[in-house]
């Protein structure tokens, strides 16, 4: 059973965190130009679980994303992906990952939905979309309980299986099972439902390539399975149930990466500081030029602000009703982030293109976070639906 946090728990695990990723993660990524073996990049996997940051049961209340109705586990799991994603937004991604793909195991496993199987499951990969998009206005009216037969057809478009409906995935290369959205009629056959489906890699088609634009360390995948009847287990949830879980999970992967992204910008802004306050130009540094100084500014006061977003999220339990509030922080937060990482790479001016920096690889890797699981024109569609319906 979930034990619940208090702000001296939530203090000393924060520290705990913060110790773990200086101590254990950081010596790893000491040279930004260079990417990390997978072996490595596997192990601090391993030390993180544990460390009991990925649990599959969370019943200490230390794992990520244990619990989405305890504020003070809320903001645990966020301050945790914060200080990993300081060092390696990857490693960060990966844990989120696996965390919430443990959430949806637990959550399952509740609903006694789920075979014994699926219960022991060891670190799946997590795909939480369909093969583009948020899936227009359809998605929203589905998990507002509004879905038409129009909005039914495009969402089995969305989640669809066959050659031309592939969904995105960015994971370590080791991965062997992956847990995802599918749509699937109801008992009645009435009306088509959310389901969760695991599949074995051998199930599905794959293609594959070294990684994206940013988080260097994750390899990219495009995947669908020809025909969702081959999934080793689906669940069987109520139309209730389906928009409720998948609401949340949907809401647990906006804040897991605002969260690696706003821990990214964080390095960003040290990183532009510390050389700010060594480089020499006109006879002075040039963190006393008013030119820098405001760059400075500006990417203090976008992450001061993501916090404040993110704190006031995290104030109240993730559920059905707090869908909007999420999606609209969400789309506040990216564009501040990409453009804190920007003026990043101003202050390093031509040096900031360079790999060694470091500080180039923090605004690629904020631009990927923020196309992932719904770019901002996304966003801005599925919250205008939401707020239509509500």
């Amino acid at each position: 059973m979930y034990q619940s946090l208090n702000a001296q728990d939530l203090e000393s695990l924060n520290d705990h965190v913060a110790r773990f990723a200086e101590r254990s993660i950081a010596p790893k990524f000491e040279y930004p130009e260079r990417l990390i073996e997978d072996a490595s990049f596997i192990n601090l996997v391993d030390a993180a679980s544990d460390q009991g940051l990925l649990s599959s049961d969370c019943a200490d209340g230390m794992g990520l994303w244990a619990c989405t109705e305890d504020p003070l586990q809320l903001r645990f799991s966020c301050q945790s992906l914060r200080e990993i994603a300081y060092v390696n937004p990857a490693l960060a991604y990966q844990l989120h990952q696996f965390s919430l793909a443990y959430y949806v195991i637990r959550e399952l496993k509740a609903l006694k939905v789920i075979p014994e199987s699926l219960e022991t499951l060891t670190k799946p990969a997590l795909s939480v979309q369909g093969h583009f998009g948020l899936g227009r206005y359809a998605l929203a009216r589905y998990l507002l309980g509004r879905a038409d037969a129009e909005d039914d057809a495009l969402l089995q478009d969305y989640f669809g299986t066959g050659h031309s409906s592939y969904a995105t995935l960015h994971a370590d290369k080791h991965w062997t099972h992956l847990l995802s959205p599918v749509m699937r009629p109801s008992s009645t056959g009435e009306q088509n439902i959310i389901q969760f489906a695991l599949f074995s890699r051998a199930q599905l088609k794959v293609h594959s390539k070294e990684h994206s634009h940013g988080l260097n360390e994750l390899d990219s995948y495009c995947w669908h399975a020809s025909d969702h009847s081959q999934a080793l287990s689906i669940s069987t949830l109520t139309a209730l149930q389906s928009q409720l879980l998948y609401s949340k999970v949907l809401q647990l992967q906006w804040l897991g990466l605002s969260n690696i992204a706003a821990g990214t910008l964080r390095h960003g802004y040290y990183l532009a500081n510390d050389y700010a306050a060594q480089r020499i130009q006109g006879g002075k540094t040039i963190n006393q030029h008013a030119a820098v100084r405001r760059l400075l500014a500006e990417i203090k006061g976008g992450y001061d602000a993501t916090l404040s977003l993110i704190d006031s999220v995290c104030a109240t339990p993730i559920d059905a009703h707090s869908l909007a509030k999420v999606c609209n922080a969400r789309l506040q937060i990216h564009p501040l982030l990409c453009q804190g990482a920007n003026n990043a790479v101003q202050v390093f001016g031509g040096m900031g293109y360079m790999q060694d920096t470091g500080v180039e690889k923090v605004l690629r890797d904020c631009m990927q976070l923020r196309l992932m699981n719904g770019t901002p024109s996304e966003l801005t569609l599925f919250l205008s639906e939401l707020e239509a319906g509500q």
